[in-house]
């Protein structure tokens, strides 16, 4: 009787230490899954931070801070494949989420809402109409608008539906050297949303009225809080200038601005329309532009009308 044949299927025996070969096997899948658990975790991170543009408020405040704390967890998730030891995975989550910690308190920090003790802001004149802007902009956009020559009448026409002089007053006893601001205007749903300033020295400002002999307004003074970091703001002190307005979609009528001084606290106040001059009527608004107008000399009516935000690449 023969012996037995010898089985040439082997088993493979678990406690038979690895070859080179099959570590490196190993080592290169182990380095790709994190990898590609690194890269969902940072695309994610984008692709929120894209998202947040699309929202207002604190929404977008919540968006921005996951998609932070996901770029920070991105970080956090590769030390720690990579560290030794429970101690050291256990620090590099700590400061995983006191980093976190620490981005909440800014996009959340207390805000100072004024109530009239800080600012007042009042509108003098008020001109609005959505659906036949008082005024336009005629300009280059913004790929032209750096030297662009302000002798043409420009490539496009802007709609300028808002337009505001306007004053804000330091009514604190200590001067006020303010930083930023910006105004805000109200929608439909009881949120804010942040307003475009058109800048009237890209072009010229024309009235929206027989466009192919245009009329040009000159804006007599800009309004611009900056010039008080130069010059902080005393108690009693003006800034007053005009402003023109792009009203998001959905706006309500209220606006207020929003002021961040030297010392990075924040004020926010409405504007005061109470006793501003009200124009709606077409008259009217002719009427007020009349005494600063003077003739272009260029037919208009060819420009192609484009929102001034959509040109200059804002998004709110």
């Amino acid at each position: 009787m023969g012996l037995p044949s010898e089985d040439l299927t082997q088993k493979a025996d678990p406690d038979k230490p690895k070859t080179e070969g099959e570590k490196g096997e190993s080592d290169g899948k182990k380095a790709g899954a994190i990898v590609a658990v690194f890269t969902l975790i940072e695309v994610f991170s984008v692709v929120l931070w894209q998202m947040a543009d699309h929202f207002d408020g604190r929404v977008s405040n919540w968006i921005h801070l996951v998609s932070e704390c996901g770029f920070l967890a991105g970080g956090a998730y590769l030390a720690h494949e990579f560290v030794r030891g429970a101690k050291w995975i256990c620090v590099v989550w700590f400061a995983w989420l006191t980093m976190s910690l620490f981005l909440y308190k800014v996009q959340f920090k207390e805000v100072n809402q004024s109530t009239g003790d800080t600012f007042s802001f009042i509108a003098r004149d008020y001109v609005e109409d959505e659906t036949n802007a008082p005024l336009m902009l005629t300009w280059n956009g913004i790929n032209d608008a750096n030297g662009a020559d302000m002798f043409t009448v420009g490539r496009m026409m802007s709609p300028i539906k808002l337009e505001i002089i306007a004053q804000l007053t330091n009514l604190k006893d200590a001067n006020i050297s303010v930083n930023s601001y910006y105004f805000e205007g109200q929608l439909t749903n009881g949120s804010w949303q942040r307003m475009t300033v058109m800048d009237h020295a890209m072009g010229h400002v024309i009235l929206n009225k027989h466009l192919e002999w245009p009329l040009e307004y000159h804006c007599s003074k800009f309004f611009d809080v900056s010039m008080s970091r130069n010059q902080p703001m005393k108690k009693g002190d003006v800034i007053e200038g005009e402003i023109f307005l792009e009203p998001p979609n959905g706006f309500a009528g209220e606006i207020r601005i929003r002021v961040k001084d030297s010392s990075d606290s924040e004020y926010v106040q409405r504007l005061d329309k109470s006793a501003a001059t009200n124009y709606s009527d077409d008259g009217e608004i002719v009427r007020r532009f009349e005494n600063v107008i003077t003739p272009l000399g260029t037919n208009v009516s060819h420009l192609p009308v484009k929102s001034y935000s959509e040109e200059m690449g804002i998004r709110h």
